[in-house]
């Protein structure tokens, strides 16, 4: 359908919560055939509109001459993260919709460069998520620049359904950094070096770790880090994590993107001992949905881990009970 009107965008408010709860109902149905609970979907945009820490949306409408004849396009949502680890942010494009009247009409081009232009003035790459069966979307997103990743998620949903039974873990205990405590942000410099990821990422310095942790201290909401201690109080290891706030389970996601440990659980995994590492995950998992509070008022509904598809420790996350989720990952830095 083509529309000679101008198409106009903008930040949704509060004004627009049916129109995006609309949305994100529709986008569930044409990706996934299921259908929300749109009072849970009201409520969850709500709280987002309301504590922006977790994103904001970017509303596309037409402008005619008549204002009474306005009609909405699409909409995005914008996740804003970092990855403390690389001293990295990064904008998640999520929950991108056009409505079928507008699609071909260049509705998405106009959204995504709207945000790529924010993005850019801020030094910051955009991501997102696909389907791995959507070769249309991927092949706009490779138009626009964007490439695959190599990235996957693992994950397990507890909303839709719950039926991952973690095993805690007393070896271990998992809480999240303090960033504003002194001595447990030194204690993290001072180990961070000898620390290797599970992940097979590398690190940056000292000094861009700790740029990395005051950006977390200035904006809320930006990223965690969750310490690991050992039964003696000794800490041996840091996970960085961040959210997603799904509007489709009106709960918080927790997104882990890397996990560093001292080197004692790295040479059991290289040795072929997984029993304790499987353990170790599990336990870890366990904490993220049962024990640790990420926001007072926020439940905890799906984890997920980004990880590089060629990554050895996949299988044993698999062990630890995450499952292949059907998205494939596309950035444009």
């Amino acid at each position: 359908m083509n529309n000679n009107n101008e198409t106009v965008l903008k930040k949704a408010d509060h004004n627009d919560v049916q129109i995006l709860a609309d949305y994100q109902n529709m986008l569930a149905q044409d990706t996934e055939g299921i259908s929300l609970n749109m009072d849970d979907v009201k409520d969850a945009i709500k709280h987002l509109l309301k504590n922006q820490q977790f994103g904001f949306f970017v509303l596309a409408q037409n402008q005619p001459q008549n204002k009474n004849q306005k009609q909405h396009q699409g909409s995005v949502q914008i996740e804003e993260t970092l990855e403390a680890f690389q001293n990295q942010g990064v904008w998640w494009f999520e929950s991108v919709y056009v409505e079928q009247q507008f699609r071909q009409n260049g509705i998405f081009r106009k959204l995504f460069e709207y945000i790529e232009e924010k993005a850019q003035k801020l030094d910051l790459p955009l991501k997102l998520y696909v389907e791995t069966e959507n070769e249309r979307a991927m092949k706009v997103y490779q138009k626009m620049g964007m490439y695959d990743t190599g990235e996957i998620f693992l994950e397990a949903d507890f909303y839709f359904e719950d039926k991952e039974s973690f095993k805690e873990t007393k070896e271990y205990e998992f809480k999240v950094l303090d960033i504003e405590n002194q001595q447990d942000i030194q204690e993290l410099l001072e180990k961070n070096d000898g620390f290797v990821s599970l992940f097979e990422k590398k690190s940056v310095s000292k000094e861009l770790l700790e740029s990395g942790l005051e950006q977390m201290k200035n904006k809320p909401g930006y990223g965690i880090i969750l310490q690991v201690r050992n039964s003696q109080g000794e800490l041996v290891g840091a996970i960085e994590a961040f959210f997603e706030f799904s509007m489709w389970r009106n709960g918080l996601t927790v997104l882990i993107s890397d996990i560093r440990m001292n080197q004692k659980l790295i040479e059991q995994q290289q040795q072929g001992d997984e029993s304790e590492l499987v353990d170790f995950l599990s336990g870890l998992f366990y904490s993220c949905k049962n024990i640790i509070k990420f926001d007072e008022n926020i439940q905890v509904t799906c984890i997920r881990i980004v990880i590089d598809e060629q990554k050895r420790i996949i299988s044993l996350i698999k062990k630890a009970g995450l499952q292949q989720a059907h998205y494939r990952i596309y950035q444009k830095d």
